[in-house]
């Protein structure tokens, strides 16, 4: 599975709190992330406030169960900094595949898991949405929506 976090209203904390504020929220959400997954699963940031997982071996028909559990375990993470403590939240967008079954590029799961973040963004944030790649190329009906689960 490979998917992408967002920190919902990075920004607010920022400009509410300060530069160092966000930093010590990158820094609490990237430990978070480390607990949650496994040793063998990877995470990295992968620009401004996204992350990007691969969660691997993790059977197509378990996938919505462990992204929705991970979620669980990630968001609504409370963030104590100088005199500041505040909330932060995250919207997470995933596909799946079974390799053994298809080929996938990298591209078209990154896009898929993208479109998927966007769609969680689009549904209020602090959720989860999963899709599909269906190897159609950069069109919306290239991945399908099997999922969506709010907290």
């Amino acid at each position: 599975m490979l998917a992408m976090l967002d920190l919902d209203h990075f920004k607010r904390v920022n400009d509410a709190y300060g530069h160092l504020a966000g930093d010590e929220a990158l820094r609490s959400f990237a430990a978070a992330i480390q607990v949650a997954i496994r040793a063998y699963d990877h995470a990295g940031r992968y620009g401004g406030e996204e992350f990007l997982l691969i969660l691997n071996e993790v059977p197509i028909e378990a996938a919505e169960q462990r992204l929705t559990h991970l979620h669980s375990l990630i968001s609504n993470l409370e963030v104590r900094t100088g005199d500041f403590e505040f909330t932060i939240t995250c919207s997470a967008g995933a596909t799946v595949f079974d390799p053994s079954v298809e080929s996938r590029s990298l591209e078209s799961l990154l896009t898929a898991a993208d479109q998927a973040l966007y769609a969680a963004k689009s549904s209020g944030r602090n959720c989860v949405v999963f899709r599909f790649a269906d190897g159609r190329e950069s069109d919306e009906k290239s991945s399908s929506t099997l999922w969506t689960q709010s907290r």
